[in-house]
């Protein structure tokens, strides 16, 4: 069951899911007391932002999932209440268990002081969403079976893409901070191409020092025009954007970057050592500096990229703990 209403003042929403599961009572306290633990089952990682808590269920615990915080305001062995503390989020939200006929009923009641038309056309439906998915995930945890999620309607969808585009993803730091380093440097490599792709030849002085630096190929070969040079852009720009999907919040996306990082990271490690064979045993088939250059620079740069792409796309224990229990 789920219901939604506005408060008795007009202003404000209550919103409620309840659903009976067969379950006992011990093994629903058990699940219970793990929400927002290192041994959470029910919180449905897989699709939304982990819920993580400081203190686990002690009062004034701190913590949430996303961009939604709140503290721990009561609990006990059957439910656990929520202060919302995010910035225009002004109320609780509990999940509470009691025995009831066919197993435990699992309710959970979100009560906000103000709700404007953002907080019901935009989060109610994405908050509706990913409690369904909760007590999926109860049911399937319960009785030793596979989640299975049921599809999310179209503007649940778009909304929860951009959220995961542009909230913080889960990920540890380093892996992140590497991700974005990588990216911004392929990006930079991107824009770098569109100059060129429009006749403007820095940092060289001209197009022919531009070969000789940049190419490298002997016998005055003209830089490729300006469409081939942006489906190199292309490429490069798609690179960057693989590499931070990888480290984002949605399990999607996160999916998407990890196949299209390895094509990265083979294409680069391939450049980095097709510029070491080439610059370093067969010298007659480039010219100065570019030699240099690939040596020292270009293909360097490259295998450096490629490590650091293959770093960002292992996966991390958070997402090895999600699949444990999906």
């Amino acid at each position: 069951m789920t219901a939604s209403w506005t408060t008795a003042d007009g202003t404000g929403l209550r919103n409620t899911h309840s659903r009976v599961i067969d379950v006992d009572i011990d093994t629903a306290e058990r699940l219970l007391a793990g929400l927002g633990g290192p041994d959470d089952q029910i919180w449905p990682a897989g699709r939304w932002a982990p819920m993580v808590l400081d203190r686990g269920h002690a009062v004034g615990s701190a913590g949430g999932h996303g961009a939604v915080r709140y503290v721990v305001q009561d609990s006990g062995p059957r439910h656990v209440r929520f202060q919302l503390t995010s910035k225009g989020l002004e109320g609780w939200h509990e999940l509470r268990i009691e025995e009831d006929a066919g197993g435990v009923r699992w309710t959970h009641e979100l009560v906000l002081a103000q709700a404007g038309g953002f907080v019901r056309r935009i989060v109610i439906p994405q908050h509706d969403a990913c409690l369904e998915d909760l007590l999926d995930q109860v049911g399937a945890v319960a009785h030793g079976r596979p989640t299975t999620r049921r599809g999310l309607r179209p503007g649940v969808r778009f909304w929860k893409l951009i959220g995961d585009l542009t909230e913080p993803p889960h990920d540890p730091r380093p892996r992140r901070v590497l991700a974005v380093l990588a990216a911004t440097v392929l990006a930079a490599l991107g824009l770098l191409h569109v100059l060129w792709a429009l006749g403007n030849p820095w940092p060289a002085s001209d197009a022919e020092t531009l070969v000789a630096t940049f190419l490298g190929s002997p016998g005055g070969v003209p830089m490729p025009g300006p469409l081939i040079t942006m489906l190199v852009v292309a490429a490069l720009l798609v690179a960057a954007a693989l590499v931070l999907m990888r480290v984002s919040r949605g399990d999607t996306l996160r999916a998407l970057g990890h196949l299209g990082t390895l094509g990265v990271g083979v294409v680069l490690a391939l450049r980095a050592a097709v510029g070491f064979i080439v610059s370093g045993l067969l010298p007659h088939l480039v010219v100065e500096p570019y030699r240099t250059l690939d040596l020292w620079v270009y293909s360097p740069l490259c295998l450096t990229l490629a490590v650091a792409v293959f770093v960002v796309r292992r996966k991390s224990q958070t997402e090895r703990v999600q699949v444990g229990v999906s």
